[in-house]
């Protein structure tokens, strides 16, 4: 048996937050819970950058699940459109997020937005659950041979 080496980045959506500091123009609007909008702190606290990333949350609450959820995404992201100006726009839902499956690339693509949209595709296929899916992954990961 060998024992595989790898290193956890963090998850998809704190990568795609990465792109966003990285580019001018270019704004993110993250479908994520309330708590899983820490990944900024990443970027100000924890890497000492001079500037928050440019990422709007939606930040919806347990309480939230009872109605649109949908509608707070559409919100949020005309309202980062109109504030931030941005050239393009990254759109996704943190891990949490996708659970509830509104599809934030296919909300702003039918908002007549000016600018590319770009959604970041989910890791996990309509359907299916991120608890099967560790599962079935686990051994590969953990060891080859």
């Amino acid at each position: 048996m060998k024992l595989s080496v790898w290193t956890y980045e963090g998850p998809p959506h704190v990568g795609a937050m990465r792109v966003a500091t990285a580019m001018k123009g270019l704004h993110y609007v993250l479908h994520a819970p309330q708590g899983d909008t820490y990944a900024d702190l990443l970027f100000t606290m924890i890497e000492r950058r001079d500037r928050r990333p440019p990422v709007t949350y939606t930040t919806f609450q347990a309480r939230d699940l009872g109605a649109d959820t949908a509608n707070l995404f559409k919100t949020a992201c005309l309202e980062a459109y109109e504030r931030f100006q941005p050239e393009a726009i990254i759109v996704g839902a943190s891990c949490t997020a996708e659970l509830i499956q509104d599809d934030p690339g296919g909300m702003a693509e039918t908002m007549g937005l000016r600018v590319p949209v770009i959604p970041i595709v989910s890791a996990m296929p309509p359907g299916s659950s991120w608890i099967s899916s560790a599962v079935q992954d686990a051994p590969t990961m953990i060891a080859s041979g």
